[in-house]
């Protein structure tokens, strides 16, 4: 990840425009003994000369955002894995087989909650009125999303039915 020690903006930078995004303050102790503020970011390179106005940034964010989400849930449930739960929920639903419907919706509800988080960071970014607080507009799927410990994987699940 990139650092500065100035609030990240967005410029030109080898013939192009670098958009920075996801921008967050972290501390650190320096040779001297003496705490020092940086930021850390991510930044997406635009190849265009003229820098994008507000709401063109804004979008730029938001697919960043959209692709951090997808790379969140996806290696874990993908399209696919998402329909196989939810059929697996109805089957075992209709057996009566509330343990399994139960280990179901422990997967559908960490969905949901990855939905959420990102509907609330999207929101955040179309709210912005200027670009700083656009590129402090700042998330962390794995920390405030995390995957529980007690799921357990498709596989199981299909073998609960056994």
């Amino acid at each position: 990840m990139p650092e500065s020690k100035e609030f990240p903006k967005i410029k030109n930078l080898h013939g192009g425009i670098v958009v920075p995004y996801n921008a967050k303050q972290k501390i650190r102790i320096n040779e001297n003994d003496v705490e020092e503020a940086f930021y850390v970011f991510q930044r997406v390179k635009l190849n265009q000369v003229v820098k994008p106005n507000l709401q063109q940034s804004k979008k730029c964010v938001w697919q960043q955002l959209q692709s951090d989400l997808h790379s969140h849930i996806y290696p874990k449930y993908d399209q696919g894995s998402q329909s196989t739960l939810q059929a697996y929920a109805q089957r075992a639903e209709r057996q009566g087989r509330s343990d399994i419907v139960a280990e179901c919706d422990k997967i559908m509800d960490w969905l949901d909650s990855c939905l959420s988080y990102y509907y609330d960071k999207k929101e955040a970014i179309y709210a912005v009125v200027d670009e700083a607080a656009l590129v402090g507009v700042a998330w962390d799927f794995e920390t405030d999303v995390p995957l529980p410990g007690d799921v357990l994987s498709l596989k199981a699940i299909r073998g609960m039915f056994g």
